[in-house]
């Protein structure tokens, strides 16, 4: 049993308001070799909107476990925020990785749909709705697929979901 620095979580999208980091960036320094601790650190580094470290700390992780999908789901969500063309091939690989996983199907299609390519997203994209019909960022995300593709009506629905959960929440 080791004692690791906890990460307080909060929910909150201003990043003045994220979790302190600092303990958990010493316990990193201290103990470099700790993956699931500097995996923390990263998640802790994009919850708080520090993009650059957050990419820098999940290359890293990618380099020493290049089949970790949820290092490389969260990458591919940071290539596609920094207009990287990767982010369509690391979305993919974590896919590959985890198929049934709710998170990597939705980053693969919000890929997709940036990159203009809304009829490839549809399908992941209604698995992920499948397996995590309450997340309310899959309804976004879906609404806006949607959107480039259907009636707005349809859309409409998953976005009002995703407006209602936010403002009670």
């Amino acid at each position: 049993h080791r004692d690791l620095p906890s990460l307080p979580t909060r929910r909150s999208s201003d990043p003045d308001d994220s979790p302190p980091l600092a303990p958990m960036e010493r316990w990193v320094e201290a103990n470099p070799k700790d993956y699931a601790t500097r995996q923390a650190l990263a998640a802790g580094y994009l919850r708080a909107k520090r993009n650059p470290a957050a990419l820098r700390l999940y290359e890293t992780l990618n380099r020493e476990r290049p089949n970790d999908p949820v290092v490389l789901n969260n990458l591919a969500g940071l290539y596609l925020e920094a207009g990287d063309v990767r982010a369509l091939e690391t979305a993919k690989a974590a896919q590959r990785l985890a198929p049934r996983q709710p998170q990597t199907l939705d980053t693969l299609c919000w890929v997709y749909v940036r990159h203009c390519r809304a009829e490839q997203a549809l399908k992941p994209r209604r698995d992920a709705f499948s397996r995590a019909s309450r997340n309310p960022t899959i309804h976004y995300h879906l609404a806006f697929a949607l959107s480039h593709l259907y009636p707005i009506k349809e859309a409409r629905a998953h976005l009002r979901y995703e407006l209602d959960t936010n403002d009670a929440g």
